[in-house]
């Protein structure tokens, strides 16, 4: 138990990194096979992670099964803040059995076809995410690092659960696909982090001098990162 929060660990031949997933069974850390986790490593990680984990705990404890409710959960409207657009959801049942999403210039996102199941709205919304992520998040990567020099090799996004981003020590970047509903200057200071450690891998002196360098408010951000995750709606983090 760490800090009153009950945990299971499972090693996973799959899993790249560390990371967290809450279900109505309890918390479970799930750690990669090929890299050794220290049980100090877990509880930091574990404490690191505690406002989204405690969110999403009290969630189930409200709702019970996993699915009662689930509707509630559909968006009437998704902010993206960190690209500064705000879309209307329009919920469109028809006879065809499959259900498609479309989007328009007016920033309107219609879900059409059989709506008898949220879980396969809440996908399609999880997907058109990603997708957005790919097309914004990634341009801005390249432009941030074209201003500051610092290079990266790959890049990539992904819908994960507790980090922001990552940085392989073959320069490889990844970008939660959540950070467009942060705040831009949010956004930015996330990216920077991680072009950050195709310099430094650790989170050093050096690192946070580097950082600082390009991101004078840089520990303010920090802070702000780590207290911004309950805000997030709520459909966005429900793990399918």
């Amino acid at each position: 138990m760490t800090e009153n929060i009950d945990y299971k660990v499972r090693y996973s031949k799959r899993a790249k990194y560390l990371k967290i997933a809450v279900t109505k069974a309890g918390v479970e850390v799930i750690v990669p096979n090929k890299i050794r986790v220290s049980a100090k490593t877990i509880q930091d990680f574990i404490l690191e992670k505690k406002t989204w984990i405690m969110k999403n705990l009290e969630y189930f404890s409200k709702h019970g099964s996993e699915d009662l409710d689930i509707k509630d959960l559909l968006p009437e409207k998704i902010n993206l803040l960190a690209i500064e657009k705000a879309y209307d959801i329009f919920y469109i049942p028809t006879v065809s059995k499959k259900i498609k999403l479309l989007t328009n210039q007016n920033l309107q996102i219609k879900l059409l076809g059989d709506l008898k199941s949220p879980i396969a709205c809440i996908k399609l919304l999880k997907a058109w995410l990603k997708q957005t992520a790919n097309e914004y998040l990634l341009q801005l990567l390249k432009e941030i690092s074209s201003e500051t020099g610092l290079t990266y090799a790959k890049s990539c996004i992904r819908d994960n659960t507790t980090r922001w981003g990552s940085c392989s020590s073959e320069k490889s970047i990844s970008l939660c696909c959540k950070l467009l509903f942060l705040p831009p200057n949010l956004a930015r200071h996330v990216i920077l982090h991680e072009l950050c450690h195709t310099k430094h891998m650790n989170h050093g002196v050096r690192f946070w001098r580097l950082l600082e360098k390009y991101d004078q408010n840089a520990k303010v951000h920090a802070a702000q990162l780590n207290k911004i995750s309950q805000d997030l709606p709520a459909w966005a983090l429900k793990v399918l």
